[in-house]
């Protein structure tokens, strides 16, 4: 697949296989691949709110700079100790502002699909 996000130069190629059914890509694009064959392409144009939601103010939290590693910069990805993923939205001398939202949440994307193989599942 090939994903864009319009007027921000945001993209990705990937090629990755999944097993219809078992909710491993966004529901919408689960069911527009749904029938497609070998060879099969696709462009998919997601608001928001198909994608991956509307942005949502209060995932952002505010926590201790000094519980952030050292060298930490605004816009690294860093784990939580619950093992969830927010982007360091702020930093200040004693705090920073961590983002919990999705980096695509609140944007529209458009993904081109070509399905490449279809087996059946053994």
């Amino acid at each position: 697949y090939h994903s864009t996000v319009p007027g921000e130069g945001f993209e990705v190629r990937d090629i990755t296989q999944f097993v219809q059914g078992q909710h491993q890509l966004l529901p919408t694009l689960e069911r527009e691949v749904t029938g497609m064959k070998s060879g099969d392409e696709k462009k998919v144009d997601l608001p928001a709110e198909r994608g991956f939601g509307p942005y949502d103010a209060k995932k952002k939290k505010t926590v201790p700079r000094i519980d952030l590693p050292g060298g930490t910069k605004e816009g690294d990805v860093l784990q939580d100790r619950a093992g969830n993923q927010a982007t360091v939205a702020q930093l200040s001398d004693n705090s920073a502002v961590m983002d919990y939202n999705h980096p695509l949440a609140g944007k529209p994307i458009s993904v081109q699909i070509k399905i490449l193989r279809v087996d059946n599942p053994s």
